[in-house]
This record gives C-alpha cells, sequence and structure tokens, in this order.
C-alpha cells in the first residue's frame, strides 16, 4: 500500500543576527547572503491524525539554504530528550536506530549551520530543543502562538 505524506512548512519569525554560511538548494548560486529565518517542516509521515517534526532549516529564501556547515560527532539522543522526540518528532520507523539516523542527518545538515546564527556552543541538543519548543508552540489550526 503506498501512503501518501503531507508537508506542512511554517516559517518561523524568528530573525537573528546572523553571518553568512555556505549554500545548498537549487537556487543558491547568487543568493548566498545574511540568513533570513528558520523554516519548521512538519509533516503527516504516519498518515495519521498527528503532524510531526520533519526538522527546523535555516533559510536565505525559499530555495536557498546553508547546509552541513560544520563536520560533527554524532552522539546518539538518550534521555528524557530521546522520549520526546520519539513522541513529536517521529518518522514512523520501525527501529529507534532509524530514528537516530534521520535525526542525524537533520542535524548534520541542518543544525550545524544554526552555530554561525546561535553561536559556537551551540550543539546537537540545543538544536532538537529549539525545534520541539517552536514545536509546542504551533496550535491545532497551524497557527504559532507566541
Amino acid at each position: 500500500m503506498l501512503v501518501l505524506s503531507t508537508l506542512f512548512v511554517l516559517l518561523l519569525s524568528y530573525m537573528c543576527n546572523c553571518a553568512s554560511a555556505g549554500c545548498g538548494g537549487s537556487d543558491c548560486e547568487s543568493q548566498c547572503e545574511d540568513y533570513k529565518w528558520y523554516t519548521l517542516a512538519l509533516q503527516n509521515w504516519c498518515d495519521g491524525d498527528e503532524w510531526s517534526i520533519h526538522g527546523l532549516w535555516p533559510d536565505y529564501s525559499a530555495t536557498c539554504y546553508p547546509e552541513s556547515c560544520y563536520d560533527v560527532e554524532w552522539e546518539d539522543v538518550s534521555g528524557s530528550l530521546e522520549q520526546q522526540m520519539m513522541t513529536y518528532w517521529d518518522w514512523c520507523s520501525e527501529s529507534t536506530e532509524s530514528q537516530q539516523s534521520g535525526w542525524e542527518h537533520e542535524w548534520e545538515k541542518h543544525g550545524t549551520c544554526m552555530r554561525y546564527y546561535e553561536g559556537d556552543e551551540f550543539s546537537q541538543n540545543d538544536f532538537f530543543n529549539m525545534a520541539l519548543q517552536a514545536y509546542s508552540q504551533v496550535s491545532s489550526d497551524g497557527t504559532i502562538d507566541a
């Protein structure tokens, strides 16, 4: 059975004092510029009533974003953070290992670029907590509760 999922993207109003980073995306050659916003992407992965986090992405424009800004060592998410992520950042995976692999991808590709804006001490746990906090502000009608 083919399951289609829907992607719902929110542009967060987190503006920042930002520097420039490397670009990814489809239209970046002339668009590497100061950071503009974070995008919180939600997806109905499990074809149910609940939306889950897909990712939190820094963006330059609708088609250009920084990616893979630092080489980092991955540490499996654990403890209460892992439990929260299994609830709100769940990709309907059969295994915790598969979930960890998806989270690792999001941290390495998108989260590492937030160091430019959040500071050198910004960690993978900071990234995941920021995404969870943004998700907690999304109301059932898709608006952000500030």
